[in-house]
């Protein structure tokens, strides 16, 4: 493939411990008094400390010996969601959380929800090291190391297209901070071709995917004594996208439901339609028809498909991943609150020709607790049922009369408008009325499910908002969510 690719070793960061206060007390020699008066000082502190403890709970490592195993990802994803509660809008699809301990759906040693060594982010990059350095020191505070144990931490590959002398220096310096806290850290290098200066940006960034990922597949990413385990599934972050608190944990929660639905090929961290008033609910996934790409997870079995000879061929590799023929009727699932901002206006291929959208999108802030949140209502049967029901039943308006009422609004329960469309071109006219994108990838518009875009209207008080499903007529609709679901 024309690369050189370097392995980095790690190894255990060691730090000399703070002394205790005891300590510190002694080492000051005092005279006898004072000694007794800190003594009993200290031993107040830690009695009030365990009685803290003891009265409202503590935080502690597992054990590996309580990782739950696949069996666990099948219950949890198999449980019937319990009754949503609270405001309608706010628990729209969603349930209400799990109790306290529930399983989780991922076999990793210590918390669940942290991604293991059998999943490898890839960052890839290659001529801006101010954008690469602030996606890295991201990773850097957000890493699920610092929660458990780095051995069972996930991997992080950065992979390099060319050799900017910048942007290889900001790889070092990640790497070495891996090193120094036990971290599997890895840089790869890709030398662009010669001689092909008329090749499309598209295509070479396709090639610079399609070589990263079958390294990291394949193996060789890791060097040929590592010690890292088979991947299994791979995060693919750019270099100009910036990532919320929980974006590890959005990938953890959901990649035991990507690896055991068969109608799912990938997940994503992003929102298309991710503005306010739009974007509400920051606990919210969705199924979704379109791949948004930006921030996103994709499995082994799906790489095993097409592998690295049959990646994007002619460039454009996310919307060859919207293509019929690759998404084979499965789709993705996406929060409704973004999980990734896309802050890149330099350099990029695409010129940042979607930047009037993506500047407005909301970055999640809030550090869910996914632990806690029960997402087995995501599960096809299920969630098609429902959100079938849902459209169905929503208010049948055109769009001028919609949102007139929607903005007349003051105060009361939600309400939920539906608008039909039956052609791309009414689509396009309703979602520029909306303030949603309005263009199509391979007959989808964007965020669609079965065909079903949603929008929310702010009334004039600013506060009231109505839902609104943009959707096909219901015919279509109900072809759309047939007993096998949406297609």
């Amino acid at each position: 493939m024309g690369s050189a690719r370097r392995r980095v070793q790690t190894s255990m960061h060691t730090e000399t411990p703070e002394k205790s206060p005891l300590t510190r007390v002694r080492d000051r020699r005092p005279s006898g008094w004072r000694i007794r008066v800190a003594t009993a000082a200290i031993c107040l502190l830690y009695a009030a400390s365990f009685f803290y403890v003891t009265r409202h709970g503590s935080s502690r490592t597992v054990d590996p010996a309580e990782a739950r195993g696949p069996e666990k990802a099948a219950e949890n994803i198999d449980r019937p969601a319990p009754a949503a509660g609270g405001h309608a809008h706010e628990n729209f699809d969603r349930s209400a959380p799990a109790a306290a301990g529930h399983a989780h759906n991922r076999a990793v040693p210590g918390d669940a929800l942290l991604l293991g060594p059998d999943t490898t982010l890839l960052v890839v990059c290659a001529t801006r090291p101010e954008y690469l350095r602030r996606v890295l020191d991201a990773v850097r505070r957000l890493h699920p190391a610092v929660a458990i144990d780095p051995a069972h931490a996930l991997t992080v590959v950065v992979s390099q297209d060319g050799r900017h002398a910048g942007v290889a220096e900001v790889v070092r310096e990640f790497v070495a901070w891996a090193d120094g806290r036990g971290l599997s850290a890895h840089h790869l290098t890709h030398e662009k071709p010669a001689g092909n200066l008329r090749t499309s940006g598209y295509v070479l960034l396709a090639r610079h995917f399609g070589r990263a990922l079958g390294s990291i597949f394949d193996g060789s990413a890791y060097g040929a004594a590592s010690a890292v385990p088979q991947t299994q599934r791979v995060i693919v972050l750019e270099d100009d996208i910036a990532i919320a608190p929980d974006f590890f944990a959005y990938f953890g929660r959901t990649a035991g439901l990507l690896d055991a639905d068969p109608k799912l090929y990938a997940v994503s961290a992003f929102s298309d339609n991710g503005r306010p008033p739009h974007a509400v609910d920051k606990k919210r996934l969705l199924r979704s028809d379109f791949f948004p790409g930006l921030g996103w997870m994709m499995t082994r079995s799906l790489w095993e498909e097409f592998g690295e000879q049959g990646w994007a061929p002619n460039g454009y590799w996310d919307d060859w991943l919207r293509e019929p023929d690759i998404r084979k009727g499965r789709q993705v699932i996406r929060p409704e609150v973004s999980r990734t901002f896309h802050f890149g206006e330099q350099g990029g291929v695409s010129g940042n020709i979607f930047g009037r959208y993506h500047n407005n999108i909301i970055l999640n802030d809030l550090d869910v607790d996914w632990e806690r949140e029960d997402i087995s209502y995501l599960r096809r049967e299920e969630y098609d049922a429902r959100y079938l029901s849902r459209v169905e039943s929503a208010t049948l308006l055109d769009v001028k009369e919609a949102v007139r009422r929607a903005q007349s609004r003051a105060g009361g329960a939600t309400e939920w408008y539906r608008i039909e469309y039956r052609s791309q071109r009414e689509f396009t006219s309703i979602a520029r009325r909306l303030g949603i994108m309005g263009d199509e990838k391979a007959g989808v518009p964007r965020t669609a499910y079965g065909g079903v875009v949603e929008a929310r209207v702010l009334a004039g008080d600013g506060t009231t908002t109505t839902f609104i499903y943009v959707a096909p007529p219901t015919d279509e609709l109900r072809r759309k969510f047939a007993l096998d679901g949406v297609q």
